[in-house]
């Protein structure tokens, strides 16, 4: 049996296609059934897009409870109906989940300064939350939904001893491109289903990630 996403406890997920890219998925839905501790590292770009920048602020707590991102289109440099367009994101996924709207992630990749299909991926939300899902398919929708030119998806998965306790980690990513420096446009969404205490795991992600994704240079 495949392991992904959904083998993690408390884990479900969905990837769909909404029409902002004509053949393939571009809608990722990822929710844990519990608030989590939640670590995030972004680009160190001086211009970011807008679901960077809403996506800080809801992580100022060390806490979320989903992700949701689109591909086809980075809602980078699109100004106020951009920002308006990634709130409407989260507020969309938060009323469907019945969470807070400051627990959701928001993450879009794609063409930058294309006007935001607000409405087209809003309704794309509305529709597909109610599918998401624990089965293994479920964990490879939602991984190839977050595509832009890569030419397959990326998934991984690993399950390790703490304690006493099986752990389960798992993670998704995007990018061929355009991924320096320090991350630059990629996207990656690791879950996992140990206790940790939120500052840990913020300066452990941070350490990983220098150590890992910061070093590669694909430009």
């Amino acid at each position: 049996m495949n392991k992904n996403l959904t083998s993690v406890r408390g884990i479900r997920c969905w990837g769909a296609h909404t029409g902002v890219k004509s053949m393939r998925r571009d809608l990722a839905i990822i929710h844990s059934e519990v608030p989590a501790a939640t670590a995030a590292v972004f680009t160190r770009n001086r211009v970011v897009a807008e679901p960077v920048k809403l996506s800080r602020r809801h992580l100022r707590d060390h806490r979320a409870q989903a992700i949701v991102c689109n591909a086809g289109n980075a809602n980078a440099c699109t100004g106020k109906a951009g920002a308006e367009g990634a709130r409407a994101m989260a507020r969309a996924t938060a009323e469907q989940l019945g969470i807070d709207e400051r627990d959701v992630v928001v993450a879009s990749t794609g063409l930058i300064g294309a006007p935001f299909p607000t409405e087209d991926i809003v309704d794309g939300i509305r529709e597909n939350v109610p599918k998401l899902s624990k089965k293994a398919a479920a964990g490879t929708f939602t991984a190839n939904a977050i595509l832009t030119t890569d030419t397959f998806a990326k998934e991984g998965f690993l399950e390790f001893e703490a304690d006493g306790y099986e752990i389960n980690l798992a993670g998704i990513a995007k990018g061929s491109g355009m991924i320096h420096p320090n991350m630059a446009t990629m996207l990656a969404f690791i879950v996992c289903d140990i206790a940790i205490e939120p500052r840990l795991l913020q300066r452990l992600t941070r350490e990983c990630v220098d150590e890992s994704f910061n070093m590669i240079t694909v430009d």
